[in-house]
């Protein structure tokens, strides 16, 4: 795989080197970095501390004196650029909605019309603190409160 996507690789840790031309890195140090970074995107079951140690491992055996240091420089710096994008596209982005979430189900009360993630339409007709009963055209359903469609039953409600 390193070999295949050889200069996507090569981007990932280019423009984390400013005080070094990429000539002055020792060819060797660039195919660590490359198969390291490899590693990390594309096999994702291989922990991020195994792969750095096995990749340090081999430049203190296979490359210059101070390789290990700049490898693990390189590494550590595309780790934490990795971890604050997947914290700002995925991990924020989600706390937000989880919260939203909890504030529609804390919201919910008798009479309510409102649309379950399933598909099913009714109105709130009996709240316990995690459950809800809804009344449907072909009787009453009991389900848990996060069952309910935040956007579907907004929706819903907009209409009306």
């Amino acid at each position: 795989k390193t070999v295949l996507n050889e200069s996507e690789l090569a981007k990932e840790f280019i423009d984390k080197t400013p005080n070094w031309d990429v000539e002055r890195i020792a060819e060797l140090d660039t195919i660590i970095l490359k198969m390291a970074i490899c590693e990390f995107l594309k096999f994702p079951s291989i922990p991020l501390k195994v792969t750095i140690n096995e990749y340090l491992e081999l430049a203190k055996e296979y490359s210059t004196p101070k390789s290990s240091l700049f490898i693990n420089g390189i590494l550590d710096n595309l780790l934490a650029l990795m971890f604050g994008v997947l914290y700002l596209f995925m991990i924020l982005p989600q706390q937000r909605k989880a919260k939203k979430e909890k504030e529609f189900e804390s919201s919910l009360k008798v009479g309510d019309k409102i649309i379950t993630k399933s598909g099913f339409h009714g109105k709130i007709a009996e709240l316990a603190e995690t459950t809800v009963v809804i009344e449907t055209m072909s009787g009453k359903l009991k389900m848990e409160k996060s069952a309910i469609s935040l956007d579907m039953s907004a929706a819903l409600n907009k209409k009306a």
